[in-house]
């Protein structure tokens, strides 16, 4: 018997896969729900002064911390595999309960790492990186490194894009959910005057999840798996 994640193997065996989107939405609700946790000043600065305008609070993470958005490894930990951190959800929840249902309820998803809000504020920017442990991407490309992450649009602003270097710009709308290989190179930025929000999330996909990933596939790349 052929399984999901079967036909998930045979196609990024057979596709090299930068970004996905899936066939399924954030609530509307999440619009002014990022907007009240932006209003009650969450957000911390992400990866330092060398990016303009990044910033991130968690909705899950570390020490259910909503503040310590980077990698476990800044806290001292070996990864963020390592056994010993506490995953846990975070007070920002409590502004966002329409989101946080959909994590919990909506999307096939299990044993979230970190899951965070993801702002740009307007004429900021990202500059080109690679989120492997080396920060330079893979000699031999990993067919699995569209799993690396979920990247969901809760915002996108004119002039406003997220682009991998040999793949082109990502063409998001807002509520929108798509897989992002984010051990590729890739840059962003808002030359826009409102914040772009998004969020980023890193969990396990269940079999719920390969059964998405393929109808996703057949529907926006209009090829069928059998």
């Amino acid at each position: 018997m052929v399984t999901y994640w079967d036909k998930v193997e045979q196609i990024i065996k057979t596709h090299n896969l930068y970004h996905l989107k899936l066939d399924i939405q954030l609530p509307k609700e999440s619009i002014q729900e990022v907007q009240t946790v932006y209003d009650e000043e969450f957000f911390v600065s992400h990866r330092g002064k060398k990016h303009k305008g990044w910033e991130s609070t968690c909705i899950h993470g570390i020490d259910g911390a909503y503040w310590k958005t980077m990698s476990g490894k800044q806290y001292g930990f070996e990864s963020d595999s390592d056994s010993d951190i506490l995953w846990d959800w975070t007070d920002v929840c409590h502004y966002a309960p329409k989101t946080v249902e959909f994590f919990k309820k909506d999307i096939p998803l299990k044993n979230y790492r970190r899951l965070r809000y993801m702002l740009l504020r307007p004429d900021g920017y990202i500059l080109e990186h690679s989120d492997t442990p080396t920060g330079i991407p893979y000699k031999e490309k990993k067919k699995s490194s569209i799993f690396s992450a979920l990247n969901i649009c809760i915002t996108q602003p004119k002039d406003c894009a997220l682009e991998h270097l040999s793949n082109g710009v990502v063409p998001f709308k807002p509520l929108e959910v798509y897989l992002f290989n984010n051990d590729e190179y890739h840059h962003a930025y808002n030359n826009s005057k409102e914040n772009r929000f998004h969020i980023i999330a890193h969990a396990e996909y269940d079999y719920d999840f390969a059964e998405l990933f393929v109808r996703s596939f057949e529907k926006y790349y209009e090829h069928t798996i059998k």
